[in-house]
This record gives structure tokens, sequence and C-alpha cells, in this order.
């Protein structure tokens, strides 16, 4: 009983998942590197590619790899472009104390 419990509430949380990713607007761009993506956000990625949603955070991160590897313009895609030209701030420079 505590088992079917926990199956109905876990469909539960997928089931808002599911229309959460699909109200996303299509519009906003993903950003951030793949590979600090956590699993709800790789989903959320895979549904917008089409890709399933299925599986550990590896595999989809791996589909979501292969798919960008089958198809490099979607790389220059607004929609993705965040996920891959990530351009890093220089660090602060640190002044040395006053002698």
């Amino acid at each position: 009983k505590r088992k079917q419990k926990i199956k109905i509430k876990l469909e539960a949380v997928e089931a808002k998942q599911r229309l959460k990713r699909a109200e996303r607007d299509p519009n906003k761009p993903f950003v951030g590197g793949l590979g600090q993506k956590r699993k709800g956000e790789l989903r959320d990625i895979a549904y917008a590619l089409g890709l399933s949603v299925e599986g550990v955070k590896d595999e989809i991160l791996a589909r979501i790899e292969r798919h960008f590897e089958q198809f490099p313009d979607l790389r220059d895609d607004a929609r993705y472009v965040g996920l891959f030209n990530r351009s890093r701030r220089p660090r602060d420079v640190v002044q040395p104390p006053y002698a």
C-alpha cells in the first residue's frame, strides 16, 4: 500500500513537470553549461529538442550531446547558444596589501 501511494505521488509530480515543460516559453533561451545542469533541467532541454526525457541524468545528457553532434547548427540557435558559447568573466584581480 505504501509503494502504491509513492507511485501515485511520483506520477503527480511527473505530470506537473510535463505541464510545466509544455507551458515554457518556446523563445526563452537555455543558458549555462550542460554538464552543470540538474536532471530536471536536462529533461527540459531534451523535451525542447523532441528527445526522450526518460532515464538517469547521464543518459539524458548523452542523448542531448549526441543530438547536438548530429545537428551542429542547433548550437547557433538563439534558444541553445547559451549552452555552448559561454564567455567567462575574468576573475577579480587581487591587489597586494600595501607595505
